[in-house]
């Protein structure tokens, strides 16, 4: 009994030293989420601190980036700004800041950072932040205007061959690789890229910048910080929206709405036919159309693809999972019977 006795104090000590090491090491994380509850236009800000860096060969900042442009991130968040790090002067910990904007509505997952730049294979988690179907315009919110849906009546991402249907225009021999303009009866400029609708153009000479500038606020809520003078900028999911004045002109706007979801598969796109496949041993093919991507709202289209699943990755993707926490009163459990089973076959 006595070696028992001595066992069990000797567990309960090392238990309750990790379960304490374990809590300090949590907590120093110090997370914090600006809002939990924000309009499909507004920036959610994340800070967290940790530790003065324990593995020399880590960039706690391109990790930081690493993890908010991977596809499990970029689907729901777009990154607003390139994440800062502070280093505390006098003990070294890190402050970490990081603005992200949403792609999509509902309840989206904030993305989850590891911190490799310490030892013990550690994660940074933020929990869920809700996004409504809405806009900020001041105080109050706005109903989202469809423009991140569709332009000229037209979903975003639509092949080059709807695009003409819609607009009645004859069908005729183009290359779609690059990118076409196709202009509607009413002055619009539809922009054709890798195949689909990926951007639209609008040119109003006899409306003045600071004419539009108000009815712009109105229809898309608050606009988002910008060093471009004489820009006004709005995000709205996958959709980005310029407005300035109409360049070689005494007046006039000039209005650019670009989805940057065909955008960006256009560039992955062109990297795997002209990188990939040369590094795979084949040849070049013929340019295709990239799939359009995942809009900010649910749509319709049969040709639209799939949106990626905002659970979790597969476990190629996910990398070695983080160890299970130490839980002492399970193994001050196991380890008692294991010591009454030894005292029994001792006494036999």
């Amino acid at each position: 009994m006595k070696r028992i006795f001595t066992l069990v104090l000797l567990l309960t000590t090392v238990a309750v030293g990790l379960a304490e090491e374990t809590q300090r090491s949590r907590a120093f994380f110090n997370p914090r989420v600006s809002t939990r509850d924000i309009a499909l236009n507004q920036i959610v800000t994340i800070t967290f601190t940790t530790l003065r860096p324990q593995v020399e060969e880590v960039d706690p900042e391109a990790t930081v980036r690493a993890a908010l442009v991977q596809p499990a991130a970029s689907e729901s968040w777009r990154l607003w700004r390139e994440p800062r790090v502070e280093v505390d002067p006098k003990i070294g910990t890190l402050r970490i800041h990081i603005a992200l904007l949403p792609r999509q509505t509902g309840t989206l997952e904030l993305p989850e950072i590891p911190v490799r730049w310490l030892t013990g294979n550690q994660m940074a988690r933020f929990g869920q932040v809700q996004v409504a179907s809405s806009l900020a315009h001041g105080s109050s919110r706005l109903a989202l205007s469809g423009d991140h849906q569709r332009v000229a009546g037209i979903e975003w991402g639509a092949p080059y061959e709807e695009v003409l249907g819609a607009l009645n225009r004859p069908m005729g021999e183009a290359d779609v690789s690059g990118e076409l303009v196709v202009r509607a009866d009413n002055g619009m400029e539809l922009i054709i890229r890798g195949g689909r609708l990926a951007a639209a153009r609008i040119r109003a000479p006899q409306v003045s910048f600071s004419q539009a500038r108000a009815a712009f606020h109105e229809r898309w809520g608050d606009s988002l910080p910008t060093q471009a003078e004489q820009t006004l900028l709005w995000m709205q999911g996958w959709i980005r929206i310029e407005a300035t004045p109409l360049p070689g002109a005494s007046s006039g706007t000039l209005l650019t709405l670009t989805h940057e979801g065909i955008e960006s598969r256009i560039s992955r796109s062109l990297v795997e036919s002209s990188v990939f496949n040369l590094l795979d041993g084949g040849n070049p093919p013929a340019a295709a159309a990239p799939a359009a991507p995942a809009a900010a709202a649910p749509v319709t289209r049969d040709d639209t693809a799939e949106p990626p699943s905002r659970g979790d990755p597969p476990a190629a993707e996910r990398g070695t999972p983080p160890p299970a926490a130490f839980d002492p009163q399970a193994e001050f459990e196991r380890q008692m019977q294991r010591a009454l089973e030894e005292e029994q076959r001792n006494r036999r």
